[in-house]
């Protein structure tokens, strides 16, 4: 499929790359809708938190007396929802698609990586090529609701990861895949987070993550000591400076890289994209402050099931059309074809 050029083209307010990402994630607060929790253990004995939101009652087309065909399709269809970089289900755009997709009639399930949330078991926990954990939410939502056709969305680090699953199972159940400012050239985007105002997001990550491996270790010592140690073998409570640094000396040897190098190496998305067989859709931004542009791949570097588009503006994961409108819940709602 091609590369095409965005039809996104917010108000000449919007057209800064820090607004774009910084007021969303700042100042957008969607209440936060009830859920149903609930636990999926994984192969290794650990933890994933899922949480999931049912069509509206009113709009579910099992529950009107004669419901219209276009209504029966929606209550077919179901979207797994994978969040970016300390994130969580409770991330502004995640809560907004779920509501979204509630009032359109359409379930949806929130995947919270390993430890968000609440510290899992184990002193590993998730990264930017955490694809495994994708395929075993993938495989038991299909599991335990056969008669969904499911569709999955990633955004930042959440969407590299399920290019990766995608491209490392092209036989997968999915029907089709959404993945928005993913950072395709890890090495590229870690560079480039290093730079100008960058720096203020990466400082702002790391310390975040910093915060997330205290809590992981105190929780460790009570009930997994061992695991514990693990952990206490890395300096997790370093106050690091780059991602390079970080990625290094607590990413890489916790989840089985040689270095940080060697991590960016295996789980860049950038590699997958010729292997995905699963209709996909890619919405990059040039001006994205996370994101390398040289790293974006060329015609030739897509399967013919990958469609990447490209926007002049949105910064990371903003996409803000106008106060109170979202380019990424129309795209949606045109990729779900309702």
């Amino acid at each position: 499929m091609p590369i095409i050029q965005s039809p996104f083209k917010p108000p000449l307010l919007w057209r800064n790359r820090h607004l774009q990402t910084l007021w969303p994630s700042l100042l957008r607060k969607p209440a936060v809708p009830q859920r149903t929790p609930s636990l999926l253990t994984t192969r290794d004995g650990d933890e994933i938190l899922l949480e999931t939101l049912p069509p509206e009652p009113d709009k579910e087309g099992g529950q009107a007396d004669s419901p219209q065909p276009q209504a029966q399709a929606r209550d077919k269809q179901a979207v797994l929802l994978i969040h970016g970089l300390s994130g969580s289900a409770d991330s502004q755009y995640i809560v907004g698609l779920q509501v979204m997709l509630a009032a359109m009639g359409v379930m949806s399930v929130a995947m919270n990586f390993r430890g968000v949330k609440s510290p899992n078991n184990l002193a590993a926990g998730y990264h930017s090529g955490s694809s495994d954990d994708i395929g075993e939410v993938v495989d038991h939502l299909q599991q335990t609701h056969p008669e969904q056709q499911w569709h999955a969305m990633g955004f930042s680090l959440g969407a590299n990861s399920l290019l990766k699953y995608l491209g490392e199972q092209p036989s997968n159940p999915l029907h089709s895949a959404l993945a928005v400012s993913a950072p395709l050239d890890l090495a590229a985007c870690s560079t480039r987070i290093d730079q100008g105002f960058s720096k203020v997001y990466r400082n702002h990550l790391l310390t975040e993550l910093t915060q997330y491996f205290q809590r992981k270790h105190q929780h460790l010592t009570l009930e997994n000591p061992a695991q514990a140690e693990i952990l206490a073998a890395t300096p997790f409570s370093k106050k690091f400076s780059s991602f390079w640094d970080f990625d290094h000396h607590i990413v890489a040897p916790l989840h089985g890289f040689a270095s940080a190098a060697d991590y960016y190496q295996r789980c860049s998305g950038l590699q997958f994209l010729p292997k995905i067989r699963t209709p996909t859709h890619i919405l990059i931004s040039r001006d994205d402050p996370f994101l390398s542009a040289d790293s974006l791949p060329c015609a030739d570097g897509l399967s013919p099931a990958v469609t990447l588009e490209v926007s002049e503006y949105g910064g990371h994961v903003g996409f803000i059309a106008g106060r109170g409108s979202y380019y990424i819940e129309e795209l949606v709602r045109q990729l779900l074809d309702f």
